[in-house]
């Protein structure tokens, strides 16, 4: 199984069912991942002293109407975030395009089956 810190506890995945869909660093702009198959995303976001967090997205709350999301970094003397919208294809529904909005990076999206 693989950990992932997740505000309010842990998130436990077992290495079968989850899949790595995005590695980079998104700071601006947007990219799209495949969404078909999925029950939820794990978004990891960073920022520059290496502290990491991430949020679980359930696909159901993924529409063709862009909603926007927060990942928050509590380090030692500040409080940071990375705020970015999530939005389904209105033709396929099986891409999904994340949009980075403000705040630190995106470094990793998991589709979680």
């Amino acid at each position: 199984k693989i950990y992932f810190p997740n505000m309010g506890g842990e998130l436990l995945v077992n290495a079968n069912n989850y899949v790595q869909l995005y590695t980079g660093t998104l700071s601006s702009g947007s990219t799209t991942f495949t969404g078909s198959g999925y029950s939820a995303y794990l978004i990891v976001g960073a920022e520059g002293r290496g502290y990491r967090s991430s949020i679980v997205v359930p696909r159901s709350l993924i529409t063709t109407t862009e909603e926007q999301w927060m990942v928050t970094f509590y380090g030692a003397s500040s409080i940071e975030n990375v705020r970015f919208g999530l939005k389904a294809d209105a033709a396929t529904g099986g891409t999904i395009t994340i949009t980075w909005k403000s705040g630190k990076t995106i470094k990793q999206i998991f589709g979680i089956k």
